[in-house]
């Protein structure tokens, strides 16, 4: 497989991590929500709603939840800013490479990036 078909199919598989946990966060919340809107119209009662609520939510808080899953959007997009800046790398140095074989009057390779 080639260097460029690597990065690309690195990228897009971070871009569906970025949409999986986007949309692991939005059930999430959308549960929750579900969860206290039982509670509210008087479905369960609080021993039974704090209970279902710990439960689900694996005895964390809902912000520690958007906020393990809003650091995981980011840690994604950082890798995805790296990936898109080795494909840009590696597009910017093949002509200066090629330009380099048809000039090599031992100039050439101080235009190259180290």
């Amino acid at each position: 497989m080639s260097y460029k078909k690597d990065l690309e199919q690195r990228r897009i598989e971070i871009l569906r991590r970025i949409e999986i946990t986007k949309k692991y966060r939005d059930e999430l919340i959308k549960n929750v929500n579900n969860i206290k809107d039982n509670y509210a119209h008087g479905l369960v009662s609080y021993e039974e709603y704090k209970e279902e609520l710990n439960q689900y939510l694996k005895n964390r808080s809902i912000e520690e939840w958007k906020q393990y899953y809003n650091n995981k959007i980011d840690e994604y997009k950082q890798h995805l800013i790296y990936y898109e800046s080795k494909t840009s790398e590696r597009i910017n140095i093949i002509p200066l490479a090629i330009l380099s074989i048809f000039l090599d009057d031992g100039k050439a390779d101080d235009i190259l990036p180290n």
